[in-house]
């Protein structure tokens, strides 16, 4: 309000005194801080003309162009400024976040090192610094950037959000939580502190704190595109399914080109079982980032799951084509080969699979159970008790065992095992494990009663 005061101020001003440089710079700094980046600039351009020597007019200009991402007019202008007034810190620090914008992060660095050389107490050019840093991945040295700049301004509410940032990336997700809620106690509606305190809380599994987060982000930005992409993403996690879908559905409409919510989307439609749905969020995807491996992947799995397997391989194999370490794409391509009875080429992409990651329980389970077609039960064994001990907890497991034990008739094995999966918590129907026919062994013996009877 008081900002709007002043711009009205200065426009009466101006009205009597229409040669005055400094009221249509302080008209310009009004305009700044209202976010009117447009009328900013034109009234920084008439207080340059009527004094080409403004060393500071070229500067907020130059400020404002940043603010509308027109970096080569804000180098402009920066350099403008530093050639009239040489000693320029901010002017430098200034420039070197353009640069950083630009990517040209080598410039951006002289840059804020030369502000910092000339004012070491200057917090924004630690700031920048930290910045520039964050974008290479260097977090270590982007964090003690904005430690200084936080300790130069203790009130630098961004340094805090940006400390948060970086401690995020580097996966001390207590220490970004505790920097972002210092972010918020200084400025209340920073809805980006609260954005990314939900990503903290979810990588922490913190569902409803992340939720409350993304929430709350959204009440002060009602078009936060990534706070509604990001939230379905907590809701998909937690099987609300519908929920997911709403808010993937009101980020793409806000953000129609980010291919991510495409993908997202389908996963949860694939969880619903409308495969159809699925597949056209994945071509979606697609066709805006010909190059998007995981939605190759994600789409040969639908299209296997309805099992139009050619189509299912065309993408897996694609999907591999443009990440050879993609994990899941061998996965499901070993899925694939083995329901088309393909069995040598399905334990190759398991193998491939567990060799890119060796703690993935399901590669070993779904590799065991091609050797069991094989009837090669030793190495059928080795893998489905390589899945009890990396997922000792998984019911699957020590199921596929027991039926695998029940078929060469050691009951005695079968019947451990079997108690085992039951008392993980085997999701399966007491009419599904009384008609498996890999059980049919054991299912005369008085024992296998009384197992059902004691667990279902």
């Amino acid at each position: 309000m008081e900002t709007e005061n002043e711009q009205k101020a200065a426009n009466e001003n101006i009205e009597s005194k229409p040669d005055c440089v400094e009221l249509y710079y302080n008209r310009g700094d009004a305009y700044t801080a209202l976010q009117q980046y447009e009328k900013a600039i034109a009234d920084y351009t008439k207080a340059i003309e009527l004094n080409p020597d403004f060393a500071v007019a070229y500067n907020n200009r130059g400020n404002a162009y940043a603010e509308l991402q027109q970096n080569e007019k804000a180098i402009a202008d920066f350099n403008k400024t530093i050639e009239l007034q040489p000693d320029y810190a901010i002017a430098y620090s200034n420039r070197g976040s353009a640069y950083n914008d630009l990517q040209q992060y080598e410039k951006a660095i002289t840059d804020c090192n030369k502000a910092i050389v000339l004012q070491p107490d200057l917090a924004v050019a630690y700031y920048n610094h930290g910045l520039i840093y964050g974008n290479l991945q260097q977090y270590e040295k982007a964090i003690a950037d904005f430690t200084k700049a936080i300790e130069l301004k203790p009130e630098f509410a961004v340094a805090y959000n940006n400390r948060g940032i970086a401690y995020d990336e580097s996966q001390q997700y207590e220490k970004a939580i505790a920097d972002y809620t210092k972010a918020i106690e200084l400025n209340p509606d920073y809805e980006e502190a609260y954005h990314n305190r939900g990503l903290a809380y979810y990588n922490l599994q913190q569902n409803e704190k992340a939720i409350a987060d993304y929430s709350k982000a959204i009440e002060l930005k009602s078009d936060y595109a990534e706070a509604y992409h990001n939230r379905g993403t907590v809701y998909s996690k937690l099987q609300q399914y519908e929920k997911a879908i709403s808010d993937y559905n009101i980020s793409i409409e806000l953000k129609p080109n980010k291919t991510s919510t495409y993908n997202n989307r389908g996963i949860v439609y694939n969880s619903l079982q409308q495969y159809y749905k699925a597949i056209a969020d994945y071509t979606k995807a697609i066709e805006l980032k010909s190059d998007y491996a995981e939605a190759y992947n994600n789409r040969g799995n639908a299209y296997g799951e309805l099992q139009q397997y050619e189509k299912a391989m065309a993408d897996f194999n694609k999907a591999i084509e443009l990440n050879s370490d993609l994990v899941d794409a061998y996965y499901n391509r070993g899925i694939a080969y083995s329901s088309l009875q393909q069995n040598e080429k399905a334990i190759a992409d398991f193998n491939k699979a567990i060799e890119l990651n060796p703690n993935d329980a399901y590669a070993y389970i779904n590799r065991g159970i091609v050797y069991s077609n094989l009837q090669k039960y030793k190495k059928t064994i080795a893998d489905f008790t390589k899945a009890t001990e990396l997922e000792p907890d998984d019911a699957d497991a020590y199921y596929n065992i027991a039926c695998l034990y029940s078929s060469q008739n050691k009951k005695d094995k079968a019947f451990e095992y079997l108690g085992k999966s039951f008392e993980k918590g085997f999701y399966d129907t007491r009419e599904d494990v009384e008609t498996d026919k890999n059980l049919e062994n054991i299912k005369t013996d008085k024992r296998f009663k009384q197992l059902l009877d004691k667990y279902f």
